[in-house]
């Protein structure tokens, strides 16, 4: 049981501290003018249903992965746009 609660508790960090890098990118995102401002705030939306999605899928592997290649395809495209 002891094993299960820390795993249980280092997930449950680990989305907080993902949760926030969003919130505050989000947030700097808004700083910036447009259109990099704008795109990379809609970017960021589609990151975070695509996180919810992956969280929900369960034990379907088959779309675990597509959600994973999604968000990797979506984490290239920010930092591109971060990049310009």
């Amino acid at each position: 049981m002891s094993m299960a609660v820390s795993r249980f508790e280092v997930r449950k960090q680990l989305v907080l501290e993902e949760a926030n890098a969003i919130g505050t990118s989000f947030l700097r995102a808004q700083l910036l003018p447009a259109p990099a401002g704008p795109e990379i705030a809609k970017l960021l939306r589609q990151y975070v249903t695509v996180r919810v999605q992956y969280g929900t899928a369960g034990n379907d592997l088959a779309r675990l992965d597509a959600l994973h290649t999604q968000s990797a395809h979506l984490q290239t495209e920010l930092w591109t746009q971060a990049a310009t």
